[in-house]
């Protein structure tokens, strides 16, 4: 609604008008109707048009996606893990850390456990970050270093599920210079985790925003198109479910999204788990959603692991390949 009074404007915005969060991945109109003969997306910026193939089933794994995130269901999928985090929430400042260190899981659950020492060095490093919770100035580095670097290098250091390169290095398959880079443990050392952080924290760059969330979308499908090559003998119906996660850094918030062939000739990007990055301790709260982020990509890498090996054997002629091989389907 639009009232002109005097001269000036004034607009009532109607009760239906909710809003993703401002710092989101973003995508112009104009982009996204390019994309939409080569890539599908689904995330808090758009979605592709039900009338394309396969875009109505991406909206409906997005939906879903936002339930998960709502409920906490990768906390809640290692035992013990969600009740960890709360109480977490109940130690106070000044002996954290200790108290931190010494709680226990009432599981004996291996993956649970190892994820909880995940949290511990992460929220340790969260600890000492609140301890001059102002951040210095805008620079899109500052925040990067201070609030995202510590948890996923606690994740790669823990859990030996990537290889993490930070800060200006280059994509193996495409050259373009990347913030943080995670390459897999296998055979390929496949680029299986590209990270951008597309402003500072004080302050948004629309533009930068603009160019970081096409430029993620160009860089994992060239790196699934280099694994493609080097497993040009695996079943097709196996290689298909290859993925390659994005982490996108605007402000506060911090987006975990991934890419995958659709079929042989389109790709998909979803939009798995976003969440505020809490710097203030009185903050703590934003530490769960956080969480739930590292769940999503701890769980994820293992899967991605796992698949990975199975493609190992596929390639090997160990595992005889079903149906069409990806030689056949995309050469």
């Amino acid at each position: 609604m639009t009232i002109i009074k005097n001269g000036k404007v004034f607009k009532i915005q109607s009760t239906k008008s909710l809003q993703d969060s401002p710092h989101r991945p973003k995508m112009q109109k104009l982009d996204l109707q390019k994309f939409e003969g080569r890539v599908l997306i689904a995330n808090g910026s758009g979605s592709s048009p039900d009338h394309i193939p396969g875009a109505k089933e991406l909206t409906e794994e997005y939906r879903q996606c936002l339930a998960d995130q709502k409920d906490n269901k990768s906390l809640h999928q290692m035992p013990g893990i969600f009740d960890f985090m709360c109480e977490v929430l109940t130690l106070d400042y000044d002996n954290f850390v200790p108290k931190l260190w010494q709680l226990k899981l009432a599981s004996e659950d291996p993956q649970a456990n190892e994820f909880k020492k995940v949290l511990q060095y992460a929220l340790t490093d969260f600890h000492l970050t609140t301890h001059s919770p102002d951040l210095p100035n805008n620079h899109e580095r500052t925040a990067f270093v201070e609030l995202v670097i510590p948890a996923i290098k606690s994740l790669a250091k823990i859990t030996n599920l990537t290889s993490m390169n930070w800060c200006e290095h280059d994509l193996n398959a495409n050259k373009m210079i990347i913030d943080a880079l995670g390459k897999s443990p296998g055979t390929t050392g496949m680029e299986h985790l590209i990270i951008e952080s597309s402003s500072g924290g004080l302050e948004e760059s629309v533009p930068h925003t603009l160019d970081d969330s096409i430029k993620l979308i160009e860089c994992s499908t060239m790196a699934l198109s280099q694994e493609a090559s080097a497993r040009k003998d695996c079943s097709w119906n196996l290689f298909k479910n290859v993925k390659v996660l994005c982490i996108q850094v605007i402000c506060s918030q911090i987006t975990l999204s991934v890419t995958q062939f659709l079929d042989r000739s389109k790709w998909k990007h979803l939009q798995l788990r976003s969440a505020q990055l809490p710097s203030k301790w009185q903050h703590k709260i934003l530490i769960v959603k956080f969480a739930e982020l590292l769940a999503t990509l701890y769980l994820t890498l293992n899967d991605m692991n796992e698949h990975s090996m199975k493609l190992d054997g596929n390639q090997a002629g160990v595992i005889k390949a079903s149906g069409q091989t990806v030689r056949e389907v995309l050469g």
